[in-house]
């Protein structure tokens, strides 16, 4: 077989695939979340494209986030610290990267950075300390 004609090959698999998952039928649910990123970034995560397998599991999953949050009225800011910080931790460098990026929206990128980092000394001038979003240790 030619390198051509393996490159050819590679190129079509990859427009049916997502890695080694076929790329699944995109549906109203799916394509609403296409849309959303869309609208807010600019392009599709690779997240919601994996969601896509199951869209109402993903809505599941986000309306019980939702109830979560709701009881304690955490702000975006102070989610933004704990899921930024959670997933640096983790190594999930896509949920970091994008929860790093709305911290920074709302603080500046020094916070965010450092959040990431797990280098922070946050004061209250700028908000809430870290020790007063997640409790004392």
């Amino acid at each position: 077989m030619s390198t051509v004609s393996t490159t050819a090959t590679k190129a079509a698999e990859a427009e049916t695939t997502i890695g080694f998952l076929r790329i699944p039928e995109v549906t109203a649910e799916a394509q609403q979340s296409f849309d959303e990123d869309i609208a807010e970034l600019g392009y599709v995560m690779n997240v919601s494209r994996l969601w896509s397998y199951q869209p109402a599991t993903a809505t599941g999953l986000f309306d019980l986030v939702r109830q979560a949050i709701a009881v304690d009225r955490l702000s975006v800011r102070q989610r933004a610290i704990l899921v930024a910080a959670c997933a640096s931790a983790f190594g999930d460098s896509y949920c970091a990267l994008v929860w790093g990026s709305r911290l920074a929206q709302r603080s500046d990128a020094d916070t965010a950075a450092g959040v990431l980092r797990g280098t922070v000394a946050m004061s209250t001038q700028t908000g809430p300390a870290v020790s007063e979003v997640v409790g004392p240790t």
